[in-house]
């Protein structure tokens, strides 16, 4: 007996349809998602057995699955499929039903599946390029910062280089206090790359990513308590 199944995968659990050869009859499984439970559910029918998954954001371990339990993973293109299936409702059922009726006429949209081992090496880039955009956000939220208040340092090149921080240092001081401690916050994290040629960075470079965001955060809070608190006494003021 040959089957095909459809899966419609969501955080924490997967909604599958598993339909016989003759395609007249079919089954909704829902499996939570517990590592293992999935491979212990695909483990049940013929080696090679394919099954179309949608393509989301956490993929990777229950293509592992899918291979561990001998089946065949097919990848699928999320919005060629949504068009191509045409539902005017959107439920989990429906998803993972049109996902087998796509595979049986043989029209999936499917995307290339890497190999386990790349899928790792690409995370190290892909973390790197991550800390960067961080870094880079922050450089240009304090030179933003200074150049409200008209501050600068005489110099066109970086002024986050080690031989520009006692300078930098005593511009910061020059801000109001409250405006002083996003740039305290941020400036050691800043200067310092967001991760060596080999992968992730230094832990006190993570370290110094989440004081940053952290004191952002708590200047963003303090901020809309302000303007709400504005917000408040302009109402009485009507």
């Amino acid at each position: 007996m040959s089957y095909i199944i459809g899966c419609d995968a969501h955080k924490h659990y997967s909604q599958f349809v598993v339909c016989e050869g003759d395609q007249t009859r079919c089954k909704q499984v829902r499996v939570e998602h517990e590592r293992g439970a999935i491979r212990d559910f695909l483990s049940e029918f013929p080696e090679g057995t394919p099954v179309a998954l949608e393509s989301i954001g956490n993929w990777y371990w229950i293509v592992e699955e899918i291979e561990q339990a001998g089946c065949k993973a097919l990848l699928t293109h999320p919005g060629k499929a949504k068009a191509m299936m045409g539902n005017v409702n959107k439920t989990d059922k429906l998803d993972a039903r049109g996902l087998t009726t796509l595979l049986r006429n043989g029209t999936l949209p499917t995307v290339w599946i890497a190999p386990s081992e790349v899928r790792d090496g690409r995370e190290l880039p892909r973390t790197r390029m991550a800390l960067c955009k961080i870094r880079v956000a922050l450089k240009n939220r304090i030179h933003a910062t200074l150049a409200k208040y008209n501050l600068s340092l005489p110099t066109q090149s970086d002024i986050f280089a080690p031989k520009w921080s006692g300078q930098l240092n005593q511009v910061i001081e020059q801000l109001p206090s409250e405006t002083q401690k996003l740039p305290a916050a941020g400036i050691r994290a800043s200067r310092r790359r967001a991760g060596s040629n080999s992968g992730y960075g230094r832990a006190d470079e993570r370290t110094d990513l989440v004081d940053s965001r952290n004191a952002a955060v708590e200047n963003d809070s303090r901020c809309g308590r302000y303007s709400r608190d504005c917000h408040w006494h302009r109402g009485w003021s009507h």
